[in-house]
């Protein structure tokens, strides 16, 4: 959309996409915004029915401090580190 303001009228009919796009791209995710949201409902309505039923856990009963010394400690920071350090720019950018 900045690029209209950059580019004379001249240019901007030899690149209509770059024109044309953004504005495209915004009707459709404004206009039809609404139903992206509901049409994830009914896949919801049955993950809730069938985890429940399907999903089998072998629980072992431990202490707080057992189960502590098993998560990986290393791998969790450098997933957070790496997650934050995509997601803050990417927010930032607009």
């Amino acid at each position: 959309m900045c690029l209209d303001l950059l580019l004379e009228e001249h240019l901007l009919k030899m690149y209509p996409g770059y024109v044309f796009g953004p504005y495209a791209l915004h009707a459709i995710l404004i206009k039809r915004q609404r139903w992206i949201f509901w049409i994830n409902l009914p896949f919801i309505g049955v993950a809730f029915v069938l985890v429940p039923l399907f999903l089998k856990l072998n629980f072992k009963p431990s202490r707080f401090s057992e189960q502590l010394k098993r998560v990986d400690w290393i791998g969790s920071v450098i997933f957070i580190g790496s997650t934050t350090s995509f997601l803050i720019p990417l927010t930032w950018v607009g």
